[in-house]
């Protein structure tokens, strides 16, 4: 009544709006992006929403788990024979070491060139390494160790100490034969020096009273 008009609804002005107004149009300058090439393979959307999320079964199955163990099994023998192997070889080398290792050559020299120090000297080592009782453990027995001793000093003596583990050659040389020392100066493994206390006092006496 009274001739006035009732307010639209809202969602009615809204439709009327739309209507009346046009879209977006893009214009002649518009950037155009290429589009990403994935080559031969799909890409990471293409394969999620064929999957939709499902994954394949990784787990090995049990004869995959078997030829592994296998594999391993095979790996670990290969490398316990090649550590015997190099066990067996530094055994080998060392010097002196076990009962299949080479003898440790042991050069006695006296620089004074008595010999007389060198053949006690040779005698206390014997005695000591080998005498049983002493020193526990001993290898020979005295009669034995006394034959050795008498043996002459040029002769080279080889004797194996059980405690030590070891295989000794005792070599005794004099300073006058010069190709001879230095023969066995370059094949011997230790060189000891020897040298007499009265010697030495006599040679420094002589060597004073001469000055």
């Amino acid at each position: 009544p009274g001739g006035l008009k009732q307010p639209a609804h809202p969602r009615a002005l809204l439709l009327a709006m739309s209507s009346t107004f046009t879209g977006h149009r893009p214009g002649a300058l518009k950037q155009q992006n290429k589009a990403h090439k994935t080559g031969r393979h799909r890409s990471k959307t293409q394969v999620q929403e064929a999957t939709s999320g499902r994954v394949n079964d990784v787990r090995p199955s049990g004869k995959k788990k078997a030829a592994q163990s296998r594999e391993q099994r095979r790996q670990q023998s290969k490398q316990l024979r090649s550590h015997k192997r190099t066990a067996a070889r530094l055994e080998q080398r060392a010097v002196g070491a076990g009962s299949a290792g080479p003898p440790q050559l042991v050069l006695l020299l006296d620089v004074c060139g008595n010999l007389a120090n060198l053949q006690q000297l040779r005698d206390q080592i014997l005695e000591q390494a080998l005498l049983a009782g002493a020193s526990g453990g001993g290898e020979l027995a005295p009669a034995d160790v006394a034959a050795l001793c008498a043996q002459p000093l040029q002769r080279a003596l080889g004797f194996r100490v059980t405690r030590l583990k070891r295989r000794f050659t005792l070599v005794a040389c004099s300073c006058d034969d010069t190709l001879a020392l230095l023969e066995l100066a370059k094949v011997a493994d230790t060189i000891l020096l020897v040298q007499s206390a009265t010697t030495a006092e006599a040679m420094a006496a002589a060597s004073s009273s001469s000055s």
